[in-house]
């Protein structure tokens, strides 16, 4: 828009609203503008309160905690575990990959291993679009057989 212009365009724009008032320019002078002074940094906070130390990670199968914390299907009560501990235990779980945990795909191989390999097909189809991968069949036994072999797993790609 021409300089020109610009009174009459915001004398339309306030016409008729109350929260927009016009007024003239202030005079120009040759005084010149300067920031303030910037604040000196002071001493680094201390938090008020101690930090949590009761987070935890677990397998999707230990999301599906019940009331009183037990885990669906379990015969004792499942404590979360500590982020200290969580270390000690991987190995362990691990261990347990080859154990069967039920018929059919059920008996797919538990443990922190197996569940990050399920989740990265769960990453794969989604960044493929599930639609996509779930409509060409070859490209999705192909992606699944890929993976599969690289473990060993090769029993486990057409129930995958």
């Amino acid at each position: 828009m021409a300089p020109e212009r610009l009174a009459e365009v915001v004398e339309a724009l306030a016409k008729g609203c109350d929260d927009i008032a016009v007024s003239k320019a202030p005079t120009p002078t040759q005084t010149v503008h300067t920031a303030p002074a910037r604040p000196t940094a002071g001493p680094a906070l201390r938090p008020l309160h101690a930090l949590a130390s009761n987070w935890w990670i677990a397998s999707y199968s230990a999301l599906a905690i019940a009331d009183d914390r037990t885990l669906v299907g379990a015969t004792s009560p499942i404590a979360p575990e500590p982020a200290t501990a969580l270390e000690a235990n991987l190995q362990e779980q691990d261990d347990e990959q080859n154990q069967s945990a039920g018929v059919g795909i059920h008996g797919f191989p538990r443990g922190a291993g197996p569940g990050t390999f399920l989740h990265g097909l769960f990453e794969w189809a989604g960044d493929e679009g599930f639609g996509n991968a779930a409509s060409d069949e070859q490209a999705l036994h192909d992606a699944v057989a890929r993976r599969c072999n690289l473990r060993g797993w090769e029993r486990w790609i057409d129930p995958l």
